[in-house]
């Protein structure tokens, strides 16, 4: 009878798992460690606690191991596929990349959104080659001593969003609110304070009017909207399209777009319960 073959468990996948208990003992017990089944550039989440608060800030961490650290000077020195650089700077929460050496039990980290956007600058044309590198300062120890930055970073990162999508992040694009609709801002958007400053006019609160904006298809009007909306009010019920009729309940007025639209001058019209039938619109109740 012969020798029985028998499944491997080869080094690789030997240090897969001592980078991810190295890693996962220097965080606190508290912190939860989640291990991501499919790993796409992900390897494990991580969801800081507060003494006993669970507070859904979260990171993710993409562990790489090896058993021959490379380094250059003072850096470590590795190299990542571009698709899952990509991949990086397509994630909402920040991703730290940490490389494990073995032999040390020693881990190296940074925080490797920042440091790829950094390398359009140091690297131009990185992104057209196939692997990216990524250079690690040694300095960057991964301890128990860096974990006052670590959470300071994660909780700071989430508070700039916040700042944009608003104080609770949906789960879902179907359960946010319709703030969260509402097509992305342009940061050249000027030149028409005057025009948000008669809507605010129009809208004091209180006021019980309804406000129309309508013009030819294209960013003006959505833009004026959007620009309206995020200071006081939420669009009224099926306000906020493009190329489509919206309706505005119990609308009062109509208001049409600046001259470099398509459109001499605003203008009142009487109140209407018809759908405004131009390519673009938006509205608000007061």
């Amino acid at each position: 009878m012969g020798e029985q073959r028998l499944p491997k468990r080869t080094r690789a996948h030997v240090l897969e798992t001592l980078s991810r208990q190295h890693v996962e003992s220097i965080f606190p017990t508290e912190w939860l460690c989640r291990r991501v089944e499919d790993d796409y550039g992900l390897d494990v989440r991580v969801e800081i606690v507060a003494g006993e608060d669970v507070s859904g800030l979260e990171f993710a961490v993409q562990l790489k191991a090896t058993d021959h650290l490379r380094t250059s000077g003072d850096d470590v020195l590795h190299y990542c596929k571009v698709t899952t650089a990509n991949y990086f700077l397509h994630r909402p929460e920040p991703v730290m990349y940490v490389v494990y050496d073995a032999r040390e039990d020693t881990a190296y980290w940074l925080w490797v959104q920042p440091y790829l956007r950094g390398l359009d600058d140091a690297s131009p044309g990185w992104r057209e080659r196939e692997k990216a590198h990524i250079r690690i300062p040694r300095a960057n120890r991964l301890t128990r001593e860096t974990i006052p930055l670590i959470a300071d970073y994660v909780q700071a990162w989430w508070a700039r969003v916040m700042a944009v999508v608003g104080r609770e992040y949906p789960a879902s694009p179907a359960e946010a609110p319709r703030p969260f609709q509402l097509p992305p801002d342009l940061p050249t958007f000027t030149g028409r304070d005057t025009y948000l400053d008669e809507l605010d006019e129009l809208l004091r609160p209180g006021s019980g009017q309804a406000v129309g904006l309508v013009g030819l298809a294209g960013d003006c009007v959505l833009r004026s909207g959007t620009h309206r909306g995020p200071r006081d009010r939420r669009p009224a019920d099926g306000g906020n399209c493009c190329g489509q009729p919206g309706r505005v309940s119990r609308a009062a007025r109509r208001l049409r777009a600046p001259a470099n639209c398509g459109s001499r001058r605003w203008r009142s019209t009487r109140p209407s319960r018809t759908p405004m039938q131009s390519g673009c619109g938006a509205g608000w109740m007061g």
